[in-house]
């Protein structure tokens, strides 16, 4: 197998030595689950394979990582109760599209929220594509990668609420009132630009 000069370098960065990185080479080379494995091990929170049964069925081969750390149970529970028991209620209808995505033989990526084993609720940013047949070209086998996102979707709930009462307060400021992006775009101009300056508040937005 031959590697970009961009995927070698990923290689080599995670690699602590030259025998590591000898040793990457190596599986990545064996399969294409083999290389899906090591690479997405260095880049998410864990992995996972199901094998797709002849009644269409999925059932659990392994799963790799930090998963009992973030979920709170084991491959066990898991493959037991099914996704949909710990998935959110309000999100079920994602899981059950990704299913019969993966069932026509297309890959998907989304992000949906799980109820943990002590009852957290955690945001997971998920990755899975479907392995088919060569001769059949079925669906025989799902490999997937997850991430635990829900610092992220924290920080992003309590920035859109604090733009929104910054917001409220500047619609009623007499003050001129700006956001603007890291690159000094205008992101948001409040209503008194426009009897302050004489411009109007969109006409500025988008603009340096």
């Amino acid at each position: 197998m031959q590697f970009t000069d961009s995927q070698l370098a990923l290689i080599r960065e995670c690699a602590k030595d030259e025998q590591s990185y000898q040793t990457l080479l190596e599986m990545l080379g064996q399969s294409q689950e083999a290389r899906y494995r090591v690479l997405t091990e260095m880049m998410t929170d864990y992995t996972y394979a199901y094998k797709v049964l002849p009644n269409g069925q999925y059932e659990l081969e392994w799963i790799e990582g930090a998963f009992s750390q973030i979920t709170g149970y084991t491959p066990e529970e898991w493959e037991a109760g099914g996704l949909s028991s710990f998935v959110h209620p309000d999100d079920t209808h994602f899981t059950e599209h990704h299913l019969q995505f993966l069932a026509a033989g297309h890959a998907y990526e989304d992000e949906y929220r799980i109820i943990t084993k002590d009852g957290q609720v955690r945001w997971i940013h998920d990755y899975a594509k479907p392995v088919l047949d060569p001769d059949t070209r079925e669906v025989t086998r799902v490999i997937g990668a997850s991430r635990d996102i829900t610092r992220q979707k924290v920080a992003e709930a309590f920035h859109q609420e604090a733009q929104k009462r910054l917001r409220l307060l500047a619609d009623y400021s007499s003050d001129i009132i700006t956001i603007q992006s890291p690159e000094g775009y205008f992101e948001y101009l409040s209503p008194s630009v426009h009897h302050v300056a004489g411009f109007a508040p969109h006409d500025l937005l988008g603009k340096q």
